[in-house]
């Protein structure tokens, strides 16, 4: 079976950089090939340390007032409302750009990550335990 990770990455900092990198390295453990998706452009260090590289320069956000929001209350007396901040349209773009790359080239599986997760040994046992499960259906994960 063809299997990859996609990792959504937005690495505006050197820290960040190498918590990227850091996630990468973990996920290598696995021989999947990795798809790195991104709106800025990305280190030709880093690019070379992944199989394939998505960039689309359009960081457009929505504006405020139709950006969406998620909202709970609590008791009847409070609500709480959670703006994202307009990235829904980006993250939406890379998600369908990276989906839809991974249809383009015949992988059967792929996880869809963040770059800031910090991997265990444990961790990528949890993504075989979880690939070994969901394998044979109609399924994808985003962490």
């Amino acid at each position: 079976m063809k299997n990859l990770f996609i990792i959504d990455t937005y690495p505006v900092s050197p820290k960040q950089e190498e918590i990227l990198i850091e996630c990468i390295e973990k996920l290598k453990f696995l021989k999947w090939d990795i798809l790195l998706v991104s709106h800025l452009p990305i280190k030709t260090e880093i690019q070379e340390m992944v199989d394939y590289l998505i960039y689309d320069k359009d960081n457009t956000f929505l504006p405020s007032n139709i950006t969406p929001f998620n909202w709970f209350e609590i008791g009847g007396n409070l609500k709480v409302e959670i703006l994202n901040g307009g990235h829904t349209l980006p993250i939406c773009r890379n998600m369908f750009n990276s989906i839809k790359f991974a249809e383009d080239n015949y992988y059967d599986f792929f996880f869809f990550l963040e770059f800031d997760n910090l991997f265990s040994e444990s961790d990528l046992l949890k993504f075989n335990d979880k690939y070994s499960k969901y394998r044979n259906k109609l399924y994808c994960s985003i962490f």
